[in-house]
C-alpha cells in the first residue's frame, strides 16, 4: 500500500538515486525493505507468522524499522555517528534524503541490521542455490 513511502519527503522515482545504484545488493535490498516496512525485522515477520513475537532483542515491544534506526539501545554507538550526519534526526530525514540514505548505508554496513544473517544469527554465508544444486557448481564426474 506504500504507507512508508507516503510519509517520505520525496516521492519514489523511476530511477534510483546514485547511492542506491552503487550499493551492494544486500545493503540496497535492506534499505528498500526498511523504507517499505517489509523485511527482516520482527514486527513484519510476526504479521506473516514467520516469527512468534514482534519484540526486539533489547526488550522493546516492537522491532520496527523506526525503532531499529532511531531508538534501539543495542546500536547506540553506531547511531551516534549517524546522528552527526543527519539533521533533524527523524525517520523522514533518515530514509528520505540523500544524506540520510548515505548515513543509513554506513549504519547497515556497520551493524548488519534488518538482514537475514543479523536476525537469525547466521555465521556462515548462505550459498545461493537453484534447483538441485549450487549456481556455480561444476559437474564432478
Amino acid at each position: 500500500k506504500g504507507k512508508m513511502y507516503a510519509r517520505l519527503p520525496t516521492q519514489p522515482r523511476l530511477r534510483p538515486t546514485k547511492l542506491l545504484t552503487m550499493s551492494n545488493r544486500r545493503v540496497l535490498s535492506t534499505i528498500y525493505q526498511l523504507r517499505l516496512g517489509h523485511g527482516y525485522f520482527k514486527s513484519y515477520l510476526a504479521k506473516t507468522s514467520q516469527d512468534e513475537t514482534p519484540q526486539c532483542q533489547c526488550g522493546a515491544q516492537k522491532q520496527t524499522p523506526k525503532h531499529l534506526l532511531l531508538a534501539c539501545p543495542l546500536f547506540s554507538e553506531e547511531r551516534r555517528k549517524m546522528k552527526k550526519e543527519i539533521k533533524p534526526f527523524l525517520e523522514i530525514a533518515v530514509l528520505g534524503t540523500q544524506k540520510g540514505l548515505e548515513a543509513v548505508h554506513k549504519f547497515i554496513c556497520e551493524t548488519g541490521i534488518a538482514t537475514r544473517r543479523w536476525l537469525y544469527g547466521e555465521e556462515e554465508e548462505v550459498e545461493d542455490t537453484w534447483g538441485w544444486g549450487r549456481l556455480n557448481e561444476e559437474e564432478e564426474e
